[in-house]
């Protein structure tokens, strides 16, 4: 078989900076403090696949992009693996940083000259659009490994490992592969967050690892929940409170009359805010004198995502420091509804196991349901 994979190499690093995507804004977004996300979830999605080559018989060809859109995560991972071929992309040259959405299009374009059976990328919503574009209507399957900042389309896996794992059926079982039609969508920035469809992917699938869209929002019921937060706040007097992006948590705000950042990390204290639309070195700065401070966050809808998706200034430090019994998560009956089980992806698998489980979801006034993050 013959497999395409790129890296967009500036993917997330809006998500540390407060930045709600990475376009054309990266060296910006790097002086604020934001690193890719790409690389590390890239390795995580190669490590796992590369382990499963090595150890089958079977011939294997990479078709990547030179250098860092491919090629130097590529080959330290593949090397050993005397059934698997690297190939490099030769269209065009590699000699600036970073890389443009005119390199993801010359890639994709020459991966599907190539021949290849499918295409993996790394990259978030944006990046999934430039692929929806470069493929046109070449019917190839594509898998996204997220790693943008949002993350919203139905063509990504939850994670790199479920990508791996998915990409791993794929090759085992020819008899019984799986390819839908996902939309790609992309948050409309001159809208409250409303998503725009820009069309279909046919997208490598699996049950439980490869995410739906990003499913409009579900209020009903609500009140007793905000109330039931706002009094356990005022029973926390000094006590700081990140409160997570969308509108649920958002909620908790308007009821007291606050300022808030709907697609960003706000900071509450004593009924007041103590900070706006927050970057990650801003709430490190925040929590690094408390002994305790809580994160209220609600499980992206749809998707049921709790951390990795739009809210990555909740760092590897903010989330180390943060008790697993100081997260609550808060959301509507309705919204649970679509959501089998939570998901975590921040790119540090030992940050995610930290808070997998059971855990309380807060649906009304002294009302919780016990979900599962997985």
């Amino acid at each position: 078989m013959r497999m395409g994979f790129l890296v967009n190499p500036v993917s997330g690093t809006g998500g540390l900076a407060g930045f709600k995507g990475t376009d054309g804004i990266f060296f910006e977004a790097v002086k604020r403090g934001g690193i890719p996300l790409s690389y590390r979830k890239a390795y995580l999605f190669l490590r796992g696949l590369s382990s499963f080559l090595c150890n089958r018989n079977v011939s294997f060809e990479i078709i990547t992009p030179p250098s860092y859109m491919g090629y130097s995560l590529v080959k330290p991972l593949l090397h050993k693996c005397n059934n698997v071929q690297v190939k490099v992309t030769r269209s065009f040259r590699l000699d600036t940083f970073p890389s443009t959405r005119y390199h993801t299009l010359r890639a994709i374009r020459e991966m599907i000259d190539e021949k290849v059976d499918f295409i993996v990328f790394t990259g978030g919503d944006g990046t999934a659009r430039d692929v929806l574009e470069a493929i046109d209507e070449d019917n190839v399957p594509v898998l996204g490994v997220p790693a943008g900042v949002k993350v919203f389309s139905a063509v990504f896996a939850y994670t790199p490992v479920d990508a791996s794992l998915t990409i791993q059926e794929f090759i085992e079982n020819p008899t019984n592969r799986k390819v839908e039609l996902r939309e790609v969508v992309d948050w409309d920035p001159a809208s409250d967050g409303r998503l725009i469809t820009y069309g279909y992917l046919p997208v490598i699938t699996r049950e439980g690892l490869v995410q739906p869209s990003k499913s409009p929002g579900c209020y009903n019921g609500l009140e007793g929940a905000v109330d039931y937060i706002l009094e356990f706040m005022n029973n926390k007097p000094d006590t700081l409170f990140l409160t997570g992006p969308g509108r649920t948590v958002k909620f908790i705000h308007e009821r007291i009359n606050a300022p808030y950042t709907l697609f960003g990390v706000d900071a509450l204290e004593n009924g007041h805010v103590v900070g706006l639309d927050l970057d990650y070195k801003s709430i490190v700065d925040l929590i690094k004198d408390r002994e305790e401070f809580y994160v209220i966050v609600t499980p992206i809808g749809g998707q049921g995502v709790l951390f990795g998706r739009g809210n990555h200034q909740f760092g590897p430090i903010v989330l180390e420091r943060l008790k697993r019994e100081n997260l609550l998560v808060v959301s509507s009956e309705c919204k649970l509804r679509g959501i089998r089980s939570l998901k975590i992806d921040t790119g540090y698998p030992r940050l995610d196991s930290k808070f997998k489980g059971y855990i309380r979801v807060i649906t009304g006034y002294m009302e919780e349901r016990v979900v599962l993050v997985e």
